[in-house]
């Protein structure tokens, strides 16, 4: 084999394994609606957003991989809204609000549950739209917010993990309290 064949034949193996990237635009459309676009370099989606104008300089990218690209815009409150721009053919943005943290491996995001104070938080698989409620105790947190409550949350490879923060944790006998959601019991549903 020449070494102009074997350089060929590397330089076609790279390119093969090139991830894709990503992108999304927001376009005004008039003063109350607009539109976003989205995709990679080979597949692009679009959706119109009428009676509600998305601010391009208030929407950020807050999680992404090569399925999903995740944006968040706040409201003006301690809420915010999620954008979830599935990066599919012909797919539909998924809003949605409360989004914690994104599974990136797994593609599932948890998200706060405002309709139970037993389950507080919901799984959802984006793949599919499947959701889980889970059931944490959310021991002393005196906000009318849980999520003020919240040291951190986040998905390691096989669970979910909330750090939760006592209203007390400044005090001599404050606590940091650990939940662990394992991952395999909302596979298994």
């Amino acid at each position: 084999m020449k070494i102009k064949d074997f350089l060929l034949m590397i330089l076609l193996l790279f390119s093969c394994h090139k991830k894709e990237k990503s992108f999304y635009e927001i376009k005004s459309i008039n003063k109350d609606s607009s539109q976003i676009i989205w995709g990679n370099s080979t597949i692009k989606n679009s959706q119109n957003f009428e009676n509600f104008f998305l601010d391009k300089d208030k929407i950020k990218t807050k999680w992404k991989n090569e399925n999903f690209i995740i944006l968040q815009r706040g409201t003006g409150s301690e809420a915010w809204i999620n954008l979830i721009l599935p990066i599919n053919k012909n797919e539909k943005v998924l809003q949605t609000d409360q989004v914690l943290a994104f599974d990136s491996i797994n593609n599932i995001i948890v998200r706060q549950n405002y309709n139970s104070k037993k389950y507080p938080f919901q799984l959802i698989k984006l793949n599919n739209l499947e959701k889980d409620s889970i059931r944490f105790e959310t021991k002393n947190c005196e906000s009318v917010n849980i999520i003020n409550c919240i040291d951190k949350i986040d998905f390691n490879e096989k669970a979910l993990i909330i750090n939760w923060t006592t209203s007390n944790k400044f005090e001599k006998n404050g606590k940091t309290e650990i939940a662990v959601y394992p991952l395999e019991k909302f596979f298994k549903k």
